[in-house]
Order: structure tokens, then C-alpha cells, then sequence
């Protein structure tokens, strides 16, 4: 469960694809704004991920700041938290991207020891998807 907490923790607050494009298959009203039928909508569902009334259970408290234990406690409401998109354009490969991570993460962290560089703080650049902009500096020690 862990594993799978910081992954989450990870990609609520800085996820791979924050947001994403849908176009509107009639007119319709979204927060009193007028959205005509055939126009681009994009939805930026990383900033629900980040909203105390989006998410019930005790652990609802400075979703700033990185607390994978708040998934053991705590759930987001249905659209809050949307790293692989929903409906029928999520991502076919989310199965996939998940398996991958959880085990590169858990063979780096039973060989290896990761630690930030200091003296180069990680900046972050969107482009088709959101990442790291110059790269992400790091020491690795075998354990």
C-alpha cells in the first residue's frame, strides 16, 4: 500500500499530464460560462487534487505538501484525482505506466540510496507533459 501511496502523493502533486483538452459535444453552461458545441475545453484537474473539499477521511489536512500516508486514510472525491484522464479517452497504457513505476521504484530503493542535489534546485517546464526542465540532479549510492 505504501508503494502505491507515494506514487499517488507523487502524482497529485506533480503529475505527468496536469491537465487535458475535451471538446464540447453541445452547448453547455460550466461555471456560468457559456461553452458552445465544438469548442476546445481544457480541463485542469491537478488543481482539484490540491483542494481540502475535494477529499474526505482524517488525513485532509496542507495538501501542499507531500504525505503519502494521506492515502491510507483519505480518498479524493470521483474527479479529483485524474492522472491517467477517465471515460473512454483515458490512458490505454495506465496499467502499464503504473507496473513500470512501481518496479523501478522499488528496485532503486532496495539498491540504492537517492539524494537530491542541493546546490541545483529542480525547476519545472510543461510542455506535452509536465516534467523536470533542465533534468532532475541527483546522487545515487549503492546500498
Amino acid at each position: 500500500p505504501m508503494l502505491n501511496s507515494v506514487l499517488n502523493e507523487s502524482n497529485r502533486l506533480t503529475p505527468a499530464a496536469p491537465s487535458f483538452l475535451r471538446t464540447a459535444v453541445e452547448d453547455v453552461e460550466l461555471g456560468g460560462f457559456h461553452v458552445e458545441k465544438g469548442s476546445t475545453i481544457h480541463v485542469d484537474w491537478s488543481s482539484a487534487a490540491l483542494k481540502k473539499e475535494n477529499w474526505t477521511g482524517p488525513s485532509t489536512s496542507d495538501f501542499a505538501v507531500f504525505n503519502p500516508h494521506r492515502w491510507l486514510d483519505t480518498k479524493p472525491s470521483k474527479l479529483a484525482f485524474l492522472p491517467f484522464g477517465f471515460g473512454p479517452r483515458m490512458c490505454a497504457g495506465r496499467q502499464l505506466a503504473t507496473l513500470e513505476l512501481q518496479m523501478i521504484i522499488a528496485y532503486a530503493a532496495q539498491n540504492f540510496r537517492l539524494e537530491a542535489d542541493s546546490t541545483r534546485p529542480m525547476e519545472y517546464d510543461i510542455k506535452l507533459v509536465f516534467g523536470p526542465k533542465d533534468g532532475a540532479w541527483m546522487a545515487v549510492h549503492r546500498r
